[in-house]
């Protein structure tokens, strides 16, 4: 249910994308976030410049707590992604990923994340 509520964030009615993110918090909120670490990394992916700028502008707003909860791994995973939307052709999309990768920066340790760029 997680790959499809996220997909909601690249309707064009603002409506949908401010419910679906409203289902993503309260997910992260019952359960944790581990449970969509993995649907957003891939979703960062996708060719929708609507769904990478909400969803990277809603991790950034509790970046610093949600990736210290994550492993290595998933945090990579989900940072990797976010640096690959620095090359979007959207300005959105590339500032909500560098607002992102700026708040992931209480977690991670700039050396990680130059080490993640390669």
């Amino acid at each position: 249910i997680i790959p499809q509520a996220i997909s909601c964030l690249a309707d064009n009615k603002p409506q949908v994308r401010q419910a679906a993110l409203k289902f993503l918090s309260a997910v992260c909120a019952a359960c944790n976030f581990a449970v969509v670490s993995a649907s957003a990394s891939a979703a960062l992916t996708t060719d929708s410049p609507n769904l990478r700028r909400e969803l990277l502008t809603w991790l950034g707003t509790r970046a610093d707590v949600w990736l210290g909860s994550q492993s290595e791994d998933e945090r990579a995973a989900l940072i990797s992604a976010a640096l690959q939307c620095l090359m979007d052709r959207a300005a959105e999309v590339r500032k909500a990923a560098s607002v992102f990768l700026d708040a992931s920066l209480a977690v991670v340790s700039s050396e990680m994340l130059l080490a993640w760029c390669s």
